[in-house]
């Protein structure tokens, strides 16, 4: 479809991928399920995450969006090369890591954004990964021209279902339009669910707080 336009595979994302047999698929579910499930501060937890995806789906950036009834709200964000810093808001995050000024992403972190017309209804409707290959060419949901801006250049949206329940959505993006490998969008499909159960448990240790 229109959201897995074909471009020149990087050849050794293709080497890497191929050579990730299902015992290695196996390890590296466990190293994120680990990593997801290992401590309660959520944006700890995408670090460990980006560091175990990273050598085998080269990645820039990784965004958790939670749902609450028909909006959903910015939750937490992985920045490669960004340090992370202790109790910095999400809307603090991204204004270090792109031209954003920080007052603006923090009325979207207080009024979150409509569901209707998103990418995160879009992947709760299909229950699969909906595949960007170059954001330039190809906007479709109402948050792209958002993440154009950001200097995201390519993506990978997954939903997060809890016991059938979608509680939110995770994006996987890059900075240059490079294609993700269908070998590379199915590890993102399956390292999404034990990322879904730890955005749970944060979501409930959130409202307990």
């Amino acid at each position: 479809g229109a959201g897995r336009r074909a471009g020149r595979p990087d050849t050794l994302a293709v080497l890497l991928t191929a050579q990730l047999d299902s015992e290695g698929k196996y390890r590296l579910l466990l190293q994120v399920s680990e990593a997801a499930n290992g401590q309660l501060d959520f944006p700890a937890v995408l670090d460990a995450i980006a560091r175990a995806l990273t050598p085998i789906v080269p990645l820039d950036a990784i965004a958790v969006v939670s749902r609450a009834d028909d909006r959903f709200y910015p939750h937490a964000v992985h920045v490669e090369g960004l340090d992370r810093r202790a109790g910095e808001s999400f809307a603090e995050t991204i204004a270090r890591a792109a031209p954003v000024p920080p007052h603006d992403y923090a009325a979207y972190e207080r009024e979150g954004f409509p569901m209707a017309g998103s990418g995160t209804a879009h992947v709760e409707r299909t229950g699969r990964a909906y595949v960007c290959q170059d954001l330039a060419a190809e906007r479709v949901f109402a948050e792209d021209d958002r993440l154009f801006a950001y200097g995201i250049r390519a993506y990978v949206r997954t939903p997060l279902f809890v016991r059938d329940r979608l509680i939110g959505s995770i994006a996987f993006s890059r900075r240059e339009p490079r294609r993700f490998l269908d070998s590379e969008v199915e590890i993102l499909e399956e390292v999404s669910r034990p990322i879904a159960t730890a955005v749970s448990n944060s979501l409930a240790y959130g409202e307990i707080e």
